[in-house]
């Protein structure tokens, strides 16, 4: 007769469910899913990071195992490159599962440069009423329709952001 548990050779199972795929990651990236083993059990998840613009990859171990999260610190990435991250689950018997739920992104970390110009771009004005001529760029997502601006009139109150345009 045999004794002890069957042997286990299915690999496990993990989900990547956040962050979602698409779009621009401006920081640090909160990395979360669920993973699961039908086997001996998890016993570590790991994240992926992988710089698709320059081939390179690395792997972060994540806390927790059924549910996992990991923060990624925005020092991890550079401006302007594209990224996927994939999880990878690995049950008590050894098995890996090939990394395969991915999230993809393009990493924007450094904000919109700009310049304004007040009414004729005099160093003063005499009136309370001025038009305000706005310029702005960013080098990775643009100044699309998702851009937008904020004002203050001392520095510390801002005003709630407003669409972007390029006079006010």
């Amino acid at each position: 007769p045999v004794s002890g548990s069957p042997m286990d050779r299915l690999p496990p199972v993990s989900v990547l469910l956040s962050p979602a795929s698409g779009g621009y990651q401006t920081g640090a990236a909160t990395v979360s899913g669920t993973a699961s083993d039908r086997g001996s059990g998890l016993a570590e998840v790991r994240v992926w990071l992988l710089d698709l613009t320059a081939p390179a990859s690395r792997s972060f171990t994540t806390s927790g195992t059924a549910s996992w999260s990991r923060i990624i610190e925005a020092a991890e990435f550079s401006d302007g490159r594209v990224y996927e991250l994939r999880s990878q689950a690995i049950d008590k018997a050894g098995n890996l599962e090939a990394p395969s739920s991915s999230a993809s992104f393009v990493f924007d970390g450094a904000p919109p440069t700009g310049a304004l110009k007040i009414g004729d771009g005099g160093l003063w004005v005499t009136t309370t009423s001025v038009t305000l001529a706005l310029s702005a760029e960013d080098k990775v997502s643009g100044m699309g329709p998702g851009a937008r601006m904020r004002f203050s009139t001392d520095g510390e109150a801002w005003r709630d952001p407003d669409p972007f345009t390029s006079s006010k």
